[in-house]
C-alpha cells in the first residue's frame, strides 16, 4: 500500500566545489547537511484492509532515504594517448545512514537501524 501526505519538516545545507587541480586533474567534493523529520502521525484509511482508520505513530521520525550527512569526493584524470584520450574516474561516498520506511524500523548499515556506511 502506498501512502501519501504525511507533513515532514526538513531543512538544509549542499556545498559542491569542482577545483582544476592540474590540466589534467580534476577534484570535485560535495557535501549535504540534512535535518528532517515527520512532524505528524500518519493515518492509514481504512486500517489496511481492517475496516477502521489506524494511526501509524511516526511523528519525529526520520524522514525515509534522508540521511542527516552525505560526503562525497572524485577525482578524474585525463590521459592523451595518440588519436585519444583515456578518461580515468575515482569516486568515494561516505553517509551517516538512513532508515528506508517512514517507521525508522529498516535502514542502512549492517544492524540495520540505519548506521553510516561508505562506497
Amino acid at each position: 500500500m502506498l501512502l501519501n501526505g504525511v507533513d515532514a519538516d526538513i531543512t538544509g545545507l549542499e556545498l559542491d566545489v569542482t577545483a582544476l587541480v592540474s590540466e589534467s586533474l580534476i577534484l570535485t567534493a560535495g557535501m549535504t547537511a540534512l535535518d528532517s523529520e515527520y512532524a505528524n502521525d500518519l493515518v492509514v484509511p481504512n486500517g489496511g484492509g481492517l475496516g477502521i482508520d489506524t494511526a501509524l505513530p511516526i511523528d519525529g521520525n526520520q524522514v525515509a532515504g534522508a540521511a542527516d550527512l552525505n560526503i562525497t569526493l572524485a577525482l578524474e584524470h585525463t590521459a592523451q594517448l595518440g588519436g585519444g584520450e583515456l578518461v580515468t574516474n575515482l569516486n568515494a561516498r561516505y553517509s551517516d545512514g538512513f532508515f528506508f520506511e517512514v517507521e525508522n524500523r529498516v535502514g542502512t548499515g549492517e544492524d540495520g537501524r540505519g548506521s553510516s556506511f561508505s562506497t
